[in-house]
């Protein structure tokens, strides 16, 4: 039975849990896709403790501010301009103004268009993709510490959806909703060539290509990573195409979306190790989920108790191994209220985990 937005499935985290430090000292950052109203209404809801952030590119009211364009999208305003230096500097300086007392640590992306089977949409996407690269490059050279890697997601199977009336016999209408997909096969193959084409892109000169692109596993039968599996056999496939495989590796590694793999998908936090023979780990979000995977609920509402393991799993491989990123703390869509205690909640978590 699928749980309301109103019912607790789980219990809140146990005490035990919990450290007594009121902050975590630290990666853990937030996400600027807290508020649909963009960067600047995200900052002003920010807790003081919080001294980093993920840049979520992009908003769309991020776009008119940004780019002092109201007509494109996001995926356009980032495409048509991902050549343009001037642009790139421009844009990368508002945003270092808007953010001078934080740090970004890492950035995120919505871009399933890297995945579309049509050329010109996932043309779209890469350039996209590169505009964010060339950014974050930007970014790094004004805040003087180097953007630790951008998330990508793990590409879609759909392309467009409609809406379907049938009439019943007694004149009553039922809707459905319909849509393109396709095979997961050619799913992997179309994120792959894109990705490859990203990472040698001819325009990125060769400190933007330090830039670290993460792959996230997304939930459900309509994406194409969307399990700790796929992800394996995506990585595999991936990296064997390169005469040079380790150098791929320090270029695209996974970012982990425990809410995703945990909550929604249910996976043994000892499945990690073995992806991680595939692939490295370079990034974290944390927030907690019910039956989706956007509009993240309020951290504790629907906490999962296996969420401890995947926490104690992540911090002995950044021990053993290395994380160039870090924590962040998602929670797209969300208000002030949800941000404050959420902060506090995972903190407190974390640096139980940190003293462990």
């Amino acid at each position: 039975m699928v749980s309301s937005w109103h019912e607790r499935p789980h219990p809140l985290p146990s005490p035990g849990l919990l450290s007594t430090h009121k902050d975590y000292p630290g990666d853990l950052s937030i996400l600027t896709s807290a508020s649909t109203e963009g960067l600047r209404q995200t900052i002003s809801w920010l807790p003081e403790t919080c001294k980093s952030i993920d840049l979520y590119t992009f908003m769309q009211s991020d776009i008119e501010w940004l780019f002092d364009c109201r007509e494109m999208s996001a995926i356009e305003a980032m495409a048509m301009h991902h050549d343009n230096e001037e642009v790139l500097f421009s844009i990368a300086k508002k945003i270092f103004q808007e953010t001078r007392e934080l740090k970004i640590k890492s950035m995120s992306t919505y871009l399933p268009e890297i995945s579309s089977h049509h050329d010109c949409q996932r043309q779209l996407g890469i350039e996209a993709m590169v505009f964010c690269i060339k950014l974050a490059h930007q970014i790094g050279l004004l805040q003087e510490k180097e953007v630790s890697c951008i998330e990508l997601v793990g590409g879609t199977r759909t392309e467009g959806a409609w809406i379907l009336n049938e009439i019943n016999e007694g004149g009553g209408k039922t809707e459905y909703i319909g849509y393109n997909t396709c095979s997961l096969d050619d799913g992997e193959d179309l994120l792959s060539d894109s990705i490859s084409d990203i990472l040698e892109f001819s325009g990125l000169s060769s400190e933007e290509k330090k830039i670290r692109l993460a792959l996230e596993i997304e939930p459900g039968p309509l994406n194409i990573i969307n399990s700790v599996p796929t992800a394996r056999r995506f990585f595999s496939r991936f990296f064997s195409q390169f005469k040079n495989p380790a150098e791929m590796r320090s270029r695209l590694g996974l970012n982990l979306d425990i809410g995703h793999v945990c909550s929604i998908l249910g996976a043994d936090s000892r499945e990690l190790a073995g992806l991680l023979h595939y692939v490295d780990l370079f990034n974290v979000h944390l927030s907690d989920h019910a039956v989706g995977h956007i509009c993240d609920l309020p951290v504790g509402w629907n906490w999962d108790p296996n969420t401890s393991d995947w926490l104690e799993a992540v911090d002995q491989i950044a021990k053993e191994r290395g994380m160039p990123g870090g924590y962040v703390l998602e929670l797209e869509a969300s208000t002030k209220d949800n941000i404050h205690s959420g902060w506090g909640l995972m903190s407190r978590i974390l640096a139980n985990q940190k003293s462990v």
